[in-house]
């Protein structure tokens, strides 16, 4: 029988009658619950009157839910929390006398975007308990697919906002641009598209990395130009006064 891989549960599957059957739950069943009840992308809900934002993989945790969901004492989950929590499972991202929040850590393993790299994981063959030839071909292919496709740069002009930049390529363009606000920069690029729909781009890496170098070149030549001045000035100075 397989042991690797993964499916992927909707979570209306709690509206099983096996699911809604009343139980005890295992410490298994209490942790897919967990995993099903956190948020699955960035979004704000109301919670007792009160609104709170939820990242990705993040869920609130009210003891007292918790322990009449899954049949427990509150002492029992507790316990379950602090295992997780000094496996390095979970973190908390607040926690006072109303409600937790915490964080699943490995939750884009568990449940991947479709552009993310799902965990790769070795199917063998029943009775020989080794890797079957086929398998390896496909799990190349498939991580072949995943290194070469390329995530494009683009503007949404009804969200008003860039997409696809990432952590990396900020860093690098505030390595490569120093004398340039990298962010600022972004924003007015933002506003002048917004200007100008008619003269939207086609790659937008290109038409950011052009701008931070114009930006650049602009900010060194007026630099320069002010350290020419203020050399000047001091010669002057520092010249003595003619008789």
């Amino acid at each position: 029988m397989p042991n690797g891989g993964y499916i992927k549960i909707w979570r209306k599957i709690k509206n099983h009658r096996l699911w809604k059957e009343k139980r005890t739950f295992s410490k298994f069943e209490a942790w897919m619950d967990m995993m099903m009840t956190a948020a699955g992308k960035e979004n704000e809900i109301v919670y007792r009157e009160q609104a709170i934002k939820l990242k990705r993989g993040e869920l609130i945790i009210a003891e007292r839910e918790l322990a009449k969901r899954w049949k427990w004492s509150r002492e029992r989950v507790r316990r379950l929390l602090q295992n997780l929590l000094e496996n390095g499972e979970i973190r908390y991202h607040r926690k006072d006398h109303r409600l937790s929040i915490i964080f699943i850590v490995k939750y884009k393993t568990y449940n991947p975007l479709a552009y993310e790299t799902r965990p790769q994981y070795e199917t063998t063959d029943e009775t020989t308990d080794e890797t079957t030839d086929e398998t390896n071909i496909n799990k190349s292919k498939v991580n072949n697919k995943i290194k070469n496709k390329e995530v494009v740069m683009s503007f949404d002009f009804k969200k008003r906002k860039f997409l696809n930049i990432t952590i990396e390529d900020k860093a690098g363009w505030i390595d490569a641009y120093p004398a340039v606000d990298v962010d600022q920069e972004l924003r007015e690029m933002r506003e002048w598209l917004l200007s100008h729909p008619e003269k939207a781009k086609k790659r937008y890496r290109q038409f950011i990395t052009g701008w931070l170098s114009r930006r650049q070149d602009k900010v060194r030549t007026k630099l320069s130009y002010e350290e020419q001045r203020k050399k000047k000035l001091n010669d002057w100075v520092k010249k003595p006064l003619e008789d």
